[in-house]
């Protein structure tokens, strides 16, 4: 399966940049729901603890679909300055199934999450048994507007992303978007057919709790 995760232009020749702000909280009870989910119901995403990898403190962020998709993954999550890395990674679709989180060596670059620029891009690969997978990830706006249930919000990060997964001789390919509002997190994931042509799921935010 593809090992997603869960963040360039320049106009004028200035490369335009935000402000510092938060674009995904980290913080032990925060919780997001989505509609709709990839199975039947909500997805729900939260930070439900926190844990040292070696002698790193992180954050894990679960995300849960409903059934019958009944996708789980796991994140340990921590940042570095204003990049958001990945130090363990864990989801129950692997083949061979991960009874444990996969310590990520080196971790996953997930963007410079605090302050990112139009035009950032950047890369995660993991191999799991014969499986490959290699997503990478580019900045196309800073400055976004989206409304979903859970309201407007303004100055979002909006983000493409193409994963790619190797088994043997089989070759897939994905292509989805996502907002980040500041203060707020993920506020909307799209998925769609190659190319990014057409939309064939549509995670919108319903609700939101961050302590």
């Amino acid at each position: 399966m593809l090992i997603v995760l869960i963040v360039g232009l320049i106009i004028g020749g200035i490369s335009l940049k935000a402000s510092a702000a938060d674009y995904f909280p980290l913080k032990a009870g925060n919780c997001w729901v989505y509609y709709p989910s990839y199975g039947n119901g909500y997805r729900i995403d939260s930070i439900v603890g926190t844990e040292m990898v070696d002698t790193t403190l992180t954050y894990i962020w679960k995300r849960l679909e409903a059934p019958p998709d009944n996708y789980h993954e796991r994140r340990w999550l921590v940042k570095d300055g204003v990049d958001l890395k990945a130090l363990q990674y864990w989801d129950n679709m692997q083949e061979p199934p991960l009874t444990e989180p996969l310590l990520l060596d080196p971790s996953w670059f997930l963007g410079n999450i605090d302050n990112p620029n139009v035009g950032d891009s950047w890369q995660i690969d993991l191999t799991s048994g014969a499986t490959h997978a290699t997503v990478t990830f580019w900045v196309e706006s800073i400055t976004a507007t989206v409304t979903v249930p859970a309201g407007t919000f303004s100055n979002c990060v909006r983000v493409r992303e193409k994963g790619v997964v190797t088994t043997g001789t089989s070759i897939k390919s994905d292509y989805k978007r996502y907002w980040l509002a500041p203060g707020i997190g993920p506020v909307k994931y799209v998925k769609y057919t190659r190319n990014w042509r057409i939309v064939t799921k549509n995670q919108k935010l319903l609700a939101y709790s961050l302590e």
